[in-house]
Formats: structure tokens, sequence, C-alpha cells
């Protein structure tokens, strides 16, 4: 997702990517540690599908996914009440961590749909369900580049939203992935 934001958002300045930098520092090593909903789901539905059971796999997919709305909320909670002190302390110049903490603000949201997609893939993995999440993350990933590169520079009739623009266009990719990984649950 935040591949073309780079691009993107380095053409409007060093000041906005740095704070993207930062930003997204904050954002992708919470987004990682979480890769037991992905791996640890795998193996519990894996083993379950084996054994002819798909809707006990499926049932540990509902459950990775519950765990990953509840952390995802938690760390949404944690990370908007410390974003301040958080993106002072990875960036030396006040104005790139002000727009860090901006950026963040938004992009934060994210991280419950992140999360929502690690437990997909375990479980859709388990059931050998391989092509589904590859889709569902293209077209997020697709999502979010077209909003970054309209609402950025703010293209046409689009707004120009600079940094938080990038955040926006995330946010609306990660949700649009997010539901294809909870429609596919259902």
């Amino acid at each position: 997702y935040l591949l073309v934001d780079g691009i993107i958002v380095g053409r409007q300045g060093p000041e906005d990517l740095a704070a993207l930098g930062v930003g997204a520092l904050v954002l992708l090593v919470l987004g990682t540690q979480m890769n037991f909903l992905s791996y640890g789901t795998t193996a519990r539905s894996a083993r379950l599908h084996g054994a002819g059971r798909r809707g006990d796999a499926v049932a540990e997919g509902v459950q990775a996914t519950w765990i990953a709305v509840a952390v995802g909320a938690l760390v949404v909670a944690v990370v908007l009440a410390l974003r301040g002190p958080i993106t002072r302390v990875l960036a030396a110049d006040a104005d790139v961590a002000a727009g860090a903490a901006e950026w963040l603000g938004v992009a934060v949201w994210g991280i419950p749909c992140i999360l929502v997609a690690s437990a997909g893939h375990g479980w859709m993995r388990g059931v050998q369900r391989m092509r589904t999440p590859l889709v569902l993350v293209a077209t997020g990933i697709g999502v979010s580049v077209i909003g970054c590169v309209v609402l950025v520079p703010g293209l046409g009739p689009a707004p120009a939203l600079g940094l938080v623009g990038s955040a926006w266009s995330n946010l609306a990719g990660q949700l649009i992935m997010a539901g294809g990984f909870l429609a596919a649950l259902v």
C-alpha cells in the first residue's frame, strides 16, 4: 500500500516524504507484528480442512477475524492517544512529526483492516482457497493507487489533500479489501 505513496508524496516535497516515512514506519511495525493471525490460523484451519471438517476450518477464520477486530480496535485507540509523542520521538523535525501525526491519525484506522486480511489469508490458505486473497489485496491496492494519484495532488475535481490524501487512499483500499475478506467469510 505504501510504495506508490512514497513516489506520489515525494513529489510534494521532502518534508511530506519524511512525514510519510515516519508514519509508515509506525503503521508497518504495528501491522506486521500480528502475523500470528495469518500463520496460526493457516495451521489450524488446514488441519481441520484436511480432516474433512471444512465448517470447523472456516470457524477458525471467524475466531481469527474477531481477534483481528478486537486487537485492531485496541491498536487504533492506543495510537490515536499517543500518535503525537510517538511521531515526535521518531522525527527530529517538529513539522515532520506533526505531518506524520496527521497522516497516522487517518492511516491507523486501516490497522483492523490489515489484521482482518491477515486472518483471511490464514483461513483461506487452510481451506485451499488461494486465488481470492490475491484478488482482494490487488483490488485494495488498485483503489489505493488510484486514490493516491488523484487525492494527493488534487487531479480533476478532487481536492488536493497532500500528505493526508495518501492516508485516505490507503484507508479506502484497506476497507474494500477487508470488506471482501469479511464477505468471503460469511
